[in-house]
Order: structure tokens, then sequence, then C-alpha cells
């Protein structure tokens, strides 16, 4: 350490060889799919246990042909507790660390690049889509609880509701949230609050 700053043993990048596999709910009840994404990090090692590597090339060596499945352990451990893909790169970097700790090595990890393949972006625009639209094809009518406040900000407006399945009609309130934005409507407005549109119901 030097001037109260820290300066690593060994430094070295890492980057999947191939994709890493990952289970993803997209926040769903009734979607679990795999996924497969490409990462890429900086690792900064500061301490190590000296029975395991006898050196810094051979403790390199070490990480890096354990890393990928190290990376897999921490998607596992991710998608039990929320969406991996919502902002992954912090909390990956903080499980992987976790990981090498585990494996007698003291470092900071920065993940700087996670990436799906364009088959499971595909997918998840697919899902995206059907939550929105209501429209899950082969699983249910009803998209998942909440999913208006989840999307409002960024989403295409909801269809009419004349025009969906049963189950989505209930759920919608037979004309309780506004059809353009989502907002729910108050006290029976015959406007939405937060548009303008008129409501038909």
């Amino acid at each position: 350490m030097t001037d109260g700053v820290k300066i690593p043993l060994v430094s070295f990048k890492y980057g999947t060889p191939e994709p890493v596999t990952f289970r993803e709910t997209m926040g769903t009840d009734w979607f679990d799919e795999e996924m497969k994404a490409r990462t890429a990090m900086s690792i900064n090692v500061y301490d190590y246990d000296a029975k395991k590597y006898k050196d810094g090339d051979s403790l390199v060596a070490a990480v890096k042909a354990g890393m990928f499945d190290m990376i897999e352990k921490a998607l596992e451990k991710m998608s039990e507790v929320s969406v991996v893909r919502d902002r992954p790169h912090g909390r990956l970097s903080k499980a992987l660390e976790k990981e090498l700790s585990e494996a007698g090595v003291t470092a900071e990890v920065d993940v700087f690049s996670f990436a799906l393949t364009e088959e499971s972006e595909r997918l998840c625009s697919e899902v995206r889509e059907c939550i929105i639209n209501s429209a899950s094809v082969d699983r249910t009518d009803r998209p998942a609880p909440g999913f208006l406040e989840k999307f409002k900000s960024d989403c295409v407006p909801p269809p009419d509701p004349a025009t969906l399945p049963e189950g989505f009609k209930m759920f919608m309130g037979m004309g309780q949230f506004c059809r353009r934005c989502g907002t729910k409507r108050e006290n029976n407005a015959k406007f939405c609050t937060e548009c303008g549109a008129k409501f038909d119901i």
C-alpha cells in the first residue's frame, strides 16, 4: 500500500470463452427460461493463500481455469433472488469476489461487460411484449401482477381492453386503468389524470 492506495499483487482481465448459461424469470411467476450471456471483467488481486497458489502466475492460471464455473454459480445464486438482467454488473462483481474469497483469493472484480446472446435477447424481447400485451401464448392470458406499474415508464401503451383475452379484462378492472398510459383511474374520473385520455367505461 502506497500513500493509502492499495496496490494489487496481480491484475488481469477475463472474458468468457463461450456464453455462460443462467435461468431468468423476468420478474414473473410464469416465465422461467434458460438464457445465455457473454461477460468480461478485470480482476485485481490483493492477497491469496500461499498454500494453494505457488506464485502470481499459478494464481492467474488457476483463477482463469475456474472462473467460468464461478460465473455460472454466481448467476445461479443471483437468479434465485432477483432478475439477473436488472443492472447485473455490480451484483455479479460482488458475487464473484465472494466466490474468489472462498477459493483463498482476496480480490476486487469489475464486471465491465454483460451482454445476452442474440437468441436470448430476442426471447427477452418477446417475453416483454407478451407481458405488455397480455398475449403469453401457451402459458396464461394473465400478465404478471403489477406489470402496469413496472412497465408504465418504458412500454408501449396497453392495448384496447375490448381486444384482450377475458382474463386480462378482469385484471384491467374493466376500465379502471387508462388504456393509453396505464395510469389507475381515480374516483371513476371521466378523463385520465396523467395523459388526459377519456375513459370508455
